[in-house]
């Protein structure tokens, strides 16, 4: 059985970009997330348990978290997941205690707290190894896991790591999974400049994968023509993706090919065209946003966006539209002091969404 998820989808996307953070303000983010420890989770899960009148299975709210996910609400599916690790923890399930550490790793990839995410995926491992012989099929938290690591790794700059992550991924997911794997590691050679690689796994996603992967690939091979000097080319991959964006985050997908069409018309020479492909992904990251309700999300999964506001504001500026640009700004501004709140720093120019994704269950 396969679930859809927005959000997995989204981490191949984020994938690409590189969050770097200054040291004291990523000591004090350190310490900060130490206090929400899986002990303090599962503390908060049995009390959210009790409090629950119709009580579920374990795997079942693992299912809601990964719903609430998907509709951008990340709060209430850590919420939901923790629930999933207390009842693992209560009856010493392994397995269960597994699925819930990698939703949990994959909700925090998601709001950019890579340390943390990470630390699940680990620890989500450990529980499989220690799982023994059982019914479930381990490639559906270890194949998803070790691509949570792999985008993890991506975004921090370490493409030769990301790369292990994910060939691990590669041979340790079902099938269904694979092509967003493939999708990824294309990613990955493309940060390493090695397009003919990364051509390669592009087309290898495209061609077993279903049509959501191929909105991944669209933008993958958009980057590569840029990389490779062919903006023409690049204006009609990342045309295709903006076209073809379908399904419940079809907008998240937009802004990612619009911002990626505004760079090739831009390489192309077509100010004008690059203008108005911008203002149609800010617009479009605008609607994104809204769908997030918890602020502290918002923040965090918005930090790898701000690059396509500040791209818009030079190139308003260099265009002679002081005005217009002083009105991006202002759009930008809340997201971009809540930020610098939390430490984090502009993503480089390559920053890639993830697409819905077949989450294995």
């Amino acid at each position: 059985m396969t679930r859809t998820i927005v959000g997995a989808a989204l981490l191949t996307v984020l994938a690409a970009a590189c969050a770097t953070v200054p040291a004291p303000e990523r000591v004090a983010q350190l310490r900060a997330m130490e206090a929400e420890s899986a002990a303090r989770l599962s503390g908060e899960g049995e009390v959210l348990f009790a409090a629950d009148k119709a009580k579920l299975s374990g795997y079942n709210y693992c299912s809601l978290a990964v719903n609430h996910l998907e509709r951008g609400d990340m709060r209430l599916g850590i919420r939901e997941a923790s629930k999933a690790l207390y009842l693992g923890q209560k009856g010493n399930d392994q397995w269960l205690l597994a699925a819930a550490k990698r939703d949990l790793a994959y909700a925090y990839d998601l709001a950019g707290y890579l340390d943390r995410s990470v630390q699940f995926a680990d620890e989500a491992l450990d529980h499989v190894a220690r799982a023994g012989f059982t019914k479930n099929d381990p490639r559906t938290v270890i194949g998803p896991v070790y691509k949570i690591k792999g985008d993890a790794d991506l975004r921090q700059g370490r493409a030769d790591a990301a790369i292990a992550n994910y060939r691990q991924a590669l041979t340790s997911s079902l099938e269904n999974f694979q092509p967003f794997v493939q999708a990824s590691l294309g990613n990955a050679y493309l940060a390493k400049r090695d397009f003919a690689q990364a051509r390669a796994l592009f087309q290898q996603a495209e061609q077993s994968g279903p049509a959501s992967v191929r909105l991944l690939v669209r933008r993958g091979q958009g980057q590569l023509a840029l990389a490779e000097g062919n903006p023409q080319a690049a204006i009609a991959a990342f045309g295709a993706a903006a076209q073809q964006a379908r399904g419940p985050d079809a907008e998240y997908h937009r802004v990612w090919a619009l911002d990626g069409l505004a760079r090739a018309r831009q390489a192309a020479g077509d100010r004008d065209g690059a203008l108005a492909a911008y203002g149609e992904a800010l617009t479009a990251a605008e609607r994104v946003r809204a769908r997030f309700r918890s602020e502290e999300f918002k923040t965090g999964f918005f930090g790898d966006m701000q690059q396509v506001f500040d791209s818009a504001i030079a190139l308003q500026m260099a265009s002679g539209r002081a005005e217009a640009a002083f009105e991006t700004s202002e759009r930008s501004r809340a997201r971009a002091l809540l930020d610098l709140v939390r430490g984090r720093v502009k993503t480089s120019a390559g920053a890639e969404a993830v697409a819905d994704c077949p989450w294995p269950s």
